[in-house]
């Protein structure tokens, strides 16, 4: 058996998945737009920008680049693809995204009987206005406002552009994964989407510093928090807490890996809804973590050790972890094993498999009613139409 699992390497998720289905024993073909400077030593089967890079000093002008350039997308694109379609019998689509134009590959997939599984991770299908009124009505506007506010600087689609990537999923996936934290815009049941990790790369160590040292690594300042964070740590510095801090960012992940080892506490996001993957990797490297989750909403699996926190309770919480070491090694321990009993990539990988088997969802995690009542105002789509 062989599994396809593409396009977009965020957090990992190629990778992790890639390890998880050859620990069960199958083959992978691992295909990708671009290569992430952050994971350097991945390897993968084909990154298409290594073939439809500009051989500028051939081309003569930038619209006769551009002209080249998106013929030798558009023809590996297809080579790559019916490649795999010959030789791939499940497919794996990270971020909802499309080698071939107007989703014909989802079809293809499906005229061929082969297996669809789609996964959602966030800004992808998340659209800013969507969002701040479902959580203006669980009560939350006032405490992800920042958050709100970062999202509606980011570029991943129009309004319409992320209903026509939802809605291919929703008519050719045999399985979706996603969240209800950046679901709002979804209509049809799907399984909660899980942080895999390849746990042979994770080194388990706890410490045990006199002095804690406090990692905090954002991929967006905005969108986890960070201005909170170094408000919470001048004060707890003022206040004589004793402990070591580093903000970290855009460091390759090897590296950030191997600070989780020597670090004892980590921060991550404050307007979360779940437990995200630098959480995850936190918890599996000994770390106690601190991020801001919705445990029934998100349905994070029981006896998580994340310590709740949100920008108003950061300050309290992380002088508590600081202060009590013996709680802070007991957090680290339990966030091992948590990891492993949920998080390891050989078993999301199994549970993907079983839920594509006939009858093999007995019930959905999540079924969506959100946008059943939703409406998008009018000036807001007239605003990204002249921004298009």
């Amino acid at each position: 058996m062989r599994a396809f699992i593409g396009i977009s390497e965020i957090a990992n998720l190629v990778h992790s998945y890639r390890a998880g289905f050859e620990q069960l024993g199958w083959d992978t073909y691992t295909v990708i737009g671009l290569h992430n400077p952050l994971y350097p030593r991945n390897r993968y089967d084909v990154v298409l920008s290594d073939y439809i890079g500009a051989q500028g000093d051939a081309l003569q002008g930038l619209s006769l680049r551009r002209v080249v350039q998106s013929l030798k997308a558009r023809y590996y694109s297809y080579r790559f693809f019916l490649k795999a379609l010959r030789t791939c019998d499940l497919f794996v689509y990270n971020t909802g995204g499309s080698l071939l134009p107007f989703y014909l590959d989802y079809a293809l997939i499906k005229m061929l009987g082969k297996r669809l599984v789609i996964m959602f991770v966030g800004s992808e299908i998340r659209h800013w206005y969507a969002y701040e009124r479902e959580m203006n009505a669980l009560g939350r506007a006032e405490s992800v406002r920042p958050f709100v506010e970062a999202i509606k600087d980011q570029r991943y689609g129009s309004y319409r552009q992320i209903l026509r990537r939802i809605a291919a999923a929703e008519r050719f996936a045999d399985l979706i994964l996603s969240q209800p934290g950046h679901g709002q815009l979804q209509t049809r049941p799907y399984m909660r989407v899980a942080v895999a990790l390849d746990l042979r790369e994770f080194q388990f160590n706890v410490p045990c510093h006199d002095t804690p040292l406090v990692l905090h690594a954002p991929s967006s300042r905005g969108i986890k928090g960070t201005e909170f964070v170094l408000e919470a740590v001048q004060r707890l510095k003022a206040e004589g807490v004793r402990f070591d801090f580093r903000l970290i960012e855009r460091i390759p992940h090897h590296q950030v890996v191997e600070l989780l080892c020597e670090s004892d506490i980590v921060v991550d996001e404050l307007f979360s809804d779940t437990i995200g993957v630098l959480s995850t990797e936190a918890m599996a490297t000994g770390n106690a973590v601190l991020t801001s989750y919705l445990p029934e909403y998100a349905r994070v699996p029981d006896g998580c050790p994340v310590l709740n926190v949100d920008k108003d309770s950061l300050v309290e919480r992380l002088r508590h972890v600081i202060v009590d070491a013996p709680g802070r090694h007991a957090l680290a321990e339990r966030g091992r094993r948590y990891v492993e009993q949920h998080h390891d990539a050989a078993d999301v990988a199994r549970r993907i498999l079983a839920w594509l088997q006939p009858g093999g969802i007995a019930a959905f995690d999540f079924v969506p009613a959100f946008y059943r009542n939703f409406t998008m105002p009018e000036d807001i789509l007239r605003a990204e139409r002249s921004r298009s």
